[in-house]
């Protein structure tokens, strides 16, 4: 097991979480190039966001 500095959530917590956010992202899997163009532009709202957080 990987050594963390914070506690890492128990599984039914992440799983918990995982169907709303699965449904808001839409894409959890690329199968053609429209799901990688949707994924691509999903994660960089996600890492813009999350960079702001930072600031």
């Amino acid at each position: 097991m990987a050594l963390t500095h914070k506690t890492v959530p128990e599984p039914q917590a992440i799983l918990r979480v995982w169907m709303p956010f699965k449904e808001v992202v839409g894409v959890t899997s690329v199968h053609c190039e429209e799901d990688d163009t949707q994924a691509r532009a999903t994660i960089e709202v996600l890492l813009n966001v999350s960079a702001a957080l930072f600031l």
